[in-house]
């Protein structure tokens, strides 16, 4: 099975043209996007997560069109990008909150379990 599907996908802004005929990726494989920059790697990834409009073309994420199961795609896909959007003097604790509420299928024991595995103080504040 398929976990990323990308078919002639394309976006354009005024100076920059992003055209992909197909990618696949497999469900469980890590995968990076490698190149120079402006190569497309971060418009690829909004595309894929919902944060920019293809222009034309069809991404698929475990099967489903990513663009009607949006909150599907958030839930199942990682995505840590450049800038995390919470305030620098956020505690571990007050993140958690926040996030966890946005998944369904949230599990407090597995958090617990890093949160002990890595040593970390949930009332520090977050960098």
């Amino acid at each position: 099975m398929s976990a990323i599907k990308i078919n002639n996908l394309s976006k354009r802004f005024d100076n920059f043209k992003l055209d992909i005929d197909n990618i696949e990726i497999k469900k469980g494989f890590i995968t990076g996007f490698i190149g120079p920059n402006g190569s497309g790697k971060t418009t690829t990834i909004k595309l894929i997560m919902g944060m920019l409009n293809e222009d034309s073309g069809s991404i698929e994420i475990f099967g489903k069109k990513h663009n009607l199961e949006e909150v599907y795609t958030k839930e199942i896909i990682g995505y840590v990008g450049d800038i995390s959007g919470y305030l620098k003097e956020s505690k571990i604790s007050t993140i958690k909150k926040y996030i966890s509420r946005f998944y369904n299928s949230w599990d407090e024991n597995l958090y617990k379990k890093y949160i002990n595995q890595f040593k970390l103080n949930e009332n520090k504040v977050y960098n």
